[in-house]
């Protein structure tokens, strides 16, 4: 009777002790996903900064009319935003109208809409040995995956490879005259932005959407 209610006792602990480790296994995902939403965001600010501080000139396209008035260019063009101080880092803007949130299947890129897919690495960790994409350590950023193999649904995609645990974004990006025609206001333009995040979350592959909106008039935001 004892070893019974040993038995017993012990398959009862096992089940609480797989309960608790299901429930931190949880956590940790979720902890993991917040993380690359704050550094997806936080990544788009700053392409949303950089415009508003640029020369009106180069958000709009580089057009003017025959007078010298600002003219937004209708066709997609570069917008000239810098990934650091020296590196340069463009963003193609696309035509039309911005899609609605929920007619977005994550991951895929409407008819029409230019891509622009980034990578940052997020994944090293304290016990990676080196610094480049060879590492062997588990959460290092360490197999290079083509862009069509790791964002399928995209339309246009980047030269090269790109690390496959590095976050990915693909930005989408709109500039709109918001200016009055029927006045002597000054230029308003919007910006909207729309991106998405790709993140590895065990073996599985999660996308999630989100978009920024700013205006920018002849004078820049500092």
């Amino acid at each position: 009777m004892t070893l019974i209610e040993v038995i017993v006792a012990l398959g009862i602990l096992a089940l609480c002790m797989g309960g608790i480790m299901a429930a931190l296994l949880q956590s940790r995902r979720l902890t993991e996903g917040s993380v690359a939403q704050g550094s997806a965001i936080t990544l788009v600010q700053g392409y949303i900064e950089q415009m508003k501080n640029m020369e009106l000139l180069q958000l709009i396209g580089g057009k003017t009319d025959k007078n010298g008035n600002l003219m937004l260019t209708t066709t997609s063009y570069s917008i000239p935003t810098l990934l650091d101080a020296h590196t340069s880092d463009p963003l193609q803007t696309s035509t039309g109208s911005p899609p609605a949130l929920s007619s977005i299947t994550p991951g895929v890129t409407p008819s029409g809409v230019v891509d622009n897919l980034k990578h940052f690495d997020i994944s090293k960790d304290l016990t990676a040995t080196s610094g480049t994409d060879t590492d062997a350590d588990s959460t290092a950023t360490t197999t290079q995956v083509t862009w069509a193999s790791a964002w399928p649904g995209a339309r246009n995609y980047p030269d090269g490879t790109v690390g496959a645990t590095d976050l990915k974004l693909n930005l989408w990006v709109w500039v709109t005259d918001l200016s009055d025609a029927s006045s002597l206001s000054a230029k308003v333009y919007g910006v909207t932005i729309i991106y998405t995040w790709q993140f590895q979350d065990g073996g599985s592959t999660r996308y999630h959407v989100g978009t920024v909106r700013t205006i920018r008039s002849s004078v820049p935001t500092f």
